[in-house]
């Protein structure tokens, strides 16, 4: 599948060059990758750019909760402290 490789190049180069690190990019990289899928005649690939993109909005939403849920000295310290 050559075309699939390609399709997943392309998303992985525009990732690079936007260095993805907030809520916004990780969306709107979600919302490209959607219409692209739309676009797509192989029905392989646009599968596959619909699972990018749910992905993308998972990471999204995750570092919605862990921004909002910073960890503290004491969740850090039970991870450490053995319990039995």
């Amino acid at each position: 599948m050559p075309e699939l490789s390609i399709v997943l190049l392309r998303a992985q180069s525009s990732m690079e060059d936007r260095n993805m690190t907030g809520r916004p990019d990780l969306i709107q990289q979600a919302n490209e990758l959607k219409r692209q899928a739309e676009s797509e005649s192989d029905q392989n690939i646009r599968d596959r750019l619909v699972r990018m993109a749910e992905h993308y909005t998972d990471l999204a939403e995750s570092k919605d909760w862990s921004e909002a849920h910073p960890p503290t000295v004491a969740s850090l310290s039970e991870l450490f402290t053995r319990r039995e």
